[in-house]
């Protein structure tokens, strides 16, 4: 067994192979996967590059490169398969959160909280849990993507998808999460109807829009991974048809 790890919890993974018995069946690698070798392929490969919206931690460009370098041709990939689910949403707190923070900035004379910084400010406070807030939805949830993660190769995606209103109000973005397949029938759901996991579900905020019961809107959502970190990795664009 090669245990691959960059951060410094390779120590206490150390510690914990050294005093479990297990130095002469596990080797610690220190490094990421796509800069270390190994000194023979692996027929299995188990890792949580899961990000709370499943692709924003490279998980597809990750596998990718180790199905390439370091795995055998049959080998078994640990978790499969990635759905990701998307739904309109109304979170009036962060319409509110935005206009507090504008204020503030003009109040100041520099433009700290800038729009797109707000969500991660923000988000602990009540957007980390959305299991109180299901019935803010507004349409049907939507599978957006199933992504194959033993064969893809980039977490890039661009998707439009129509959405029938059930209630009437205003959107402000949409909510989203992600079901997993680990193989054999295991299956984690972090929607807010499944049991609670460390994952969170997701807020992508966009401009008010208002609809009413029976409108059809479009959503446009994209992910892809910038050049430069800082810059976000998706965008979301709400238009009524």
């Amino acid at each position: 067994v090669y245990a691959v790890e960059g951060s410094r919890i390779a120590d206490t993974a150390e510690e914990l192979i050294a005093e479990n018995g297990l130095s002469g069946q596990i080797t610690l690698l220190r490094g990421y996967s796509h800069a270390i070798t190994l000194p023979q392929r692996c027929d299995l490969l188990v890792s949580e590059m899961v990000g709370h919206y499943g692709i924003e931690e490279d998980i597809c460009e990750i596998f990718a490169d180790a199905r390439e370098r370091l795995l055998t041709p049959c080998a078994r990939i640990i978790p499969q398969t990635l759905d990701l689910f998307l739904a309109p949403v109304q979170v009036p707190e962060f319409q509110e959160a935005c206009d507090r923070y504008t204020a503030l900035d003009a109040q100041v004379g520099v433009p700290f909280f800038q729009r797109t910084r707000i969500p991660a400010l923000i988000r602990s406070s009540y957007i980390g849990d959305f299991a109180s807030y299901t019935r803010r939805i507004v349409a049907q949830p939507r599978c957006i993507a199933s992504i194959d993660i033993t064969s893809a190769s980039t977490s890039d995606l661009s998707v439009g998808i129509h959405y029938h209103i059930k209630k009437s109000g205003i959107i402000d973005g949409c909510i989203g999460w992600f079901a997993c397949d680990l193989g054999y029938g295991i299956r984690i759901q972090t929607s807010p109807w499944d049991e609670k996991t460390h994952w969170q579900q997701c807020f992508f905020p966009h401009d008010p829009v208002e609809v009413r019961l029976g409108d059809n809107v479009l959503v446009k959502f994209s992910y892809k991974k910038p050049d430069d970190e800082r810059l976000p990795r998706f965008s979301l664009n709400i238009e009524k048809i």
